[in-house]
């Protein structure tokens, strides 16, 4: 996907297989796996590489004003 940001906070839920999200302008990286959940906060850059297949579930948060 490439590093890119998002105006609202989202969940990431690593669901099967493996690999790594990648956040903020330092670049801290997480370990996904099977169960790991991860807060991503507004504004912040991420991006998500597969190592060497991953399945997750976003869960984007909106509010009444977002319109998506």
């Amino acid at each position: 996907m490439g590093m890119h940001t998002e105006k609202n906070a989202f969940w990431v839920l690593a669901t099967a297989g493996k690999g790594k999200l990648i956040m903020g302008e330092n670049k801290e990286t997480v370990d996904l796996k099977p169960g790991i959940l991860v807060t991503v906060k507004p504004g912040i850059p991420h991006d998500v590489i597969a190592d060497p297949a991953l399945s997750i579930l976003v869960v984007k948060f909106l509010d009444e004003k977002t319109e998506e």
